[in-house]
């Protein structure tokens, strides 16, 4: 339906139109408020404009640093924009801003200035693709992210499925990095969530069995921490439509795990 602007006005005059290699709000995304519309906007570039309840959004606000380094944008001289490779900001061409199905296009800048001043304040952040399968998941928060609501992390989840173990199950509104979740969707699906890596993490087991998830990149089960020796070995299961013995904690994924006794575990790179 057509959005009733109420407190902008839109003019039919633009100086400078530009055309553009896609539709901006095909490929680009408000991840704060996933409900908002969007228009696209081609006076003097790309944009999509978005709007909820006739005001417009910054959606970008809480642009963070993505380290680009080795993600191939194609072999084009179009320049999508200035972006954060390893510890400098430099202009990129390419073909798209999306590789592999993950949406890179809020990592850009529209300057060098923008880049490094974002970049240079704030730690580089990763992201995590869930490939999400119909029915019941298990899932983790392997980043640090604003809103860890589960609502906004995964808009097309169940309303009501979140639920943590702790000898018994509990409902949940957030996640919270090294515990794991039940979350339960309608559909199959990809979900990408990005945030600042987390490198370690202690986690707290209890006797039996316990729900857990781990860190920003994949750590074999073996390398994990264990300075009271607490975990059963070869108890780490994973899920997909079953349980599946697991050899690493991948990112954004979680496990359940056996402890003979309470204690801590270490996960880190």
């Amino acid at each position: 339906g057509a959005i009733d602007i109420t407190t902008i006005e839109i003019s039919d005059e633009c100086e400078f139109p530009v055309e553009c290699f896609a539709d901006p709000c095909t490929i680009e995304f408000c991840p704060e408020f996933p409900e908002a519309e969007c228009i696209p906007n081609y006076c003097e570039g790309c944009w999509a404009d978005f709007y909820l309840d006739g005001e417009w959004l910054d959606c970008n606000s809480q642009i963070g640093c993505v380290d680009l380094n080795g993600i191939d944008f194609g072999d084009c001289d179009m320049f999508i924009g200035v972006g954060w490779i390893t510890d400098h900001c430099e202009d990129i061409s390419g073909c798209d801003w999306v590789v592999d199905g993950i949406n890179y296009s809020n990592a850009f800048f529209d300057s060098m200035d923008e880049c490094y001043e974002v970049c240079e304040n704030s730690p580089p952040s990763d992201t995590v693709t869930y490939t999400i399968h119909s029915d019941w998941n298990l899932v983790g928060l392997p980043l640090e992210v604003n809103n860890t609501s589960y609502q906004i992390l995964f808009p097309d989840a169940i309303e009501g499925t979140l639920y943590s173990f702790d000898g018994g199950y509990n409902p949940e509104e957030n996640l919270n990095p090294g515990t794991g979740y039940w979350l339960r969707f309608p559909s199959n699906g990809t979900v990408i969530v990005t945030g600042n890596h987390i490198f370690e993490l202690t986690i707290s087991l209890s006797q039996g069995w316990n729900l857990i998830s781990g860190i920003s990149q994949p750590i074999d089960v073996n390398n994990i921490y264990d300075p009271n020796n607490i975990i059963v070995q070869g108890t780490f299961y994973g899920f997909v439509n079953g349980y599946i013995e697991a050899s690493q904690l991948i990112p954004g994924e979680s496990y359940w795990v056996r402890a003979n006794q309470s204690g801590i575990i270490i996960v880190n790179e």
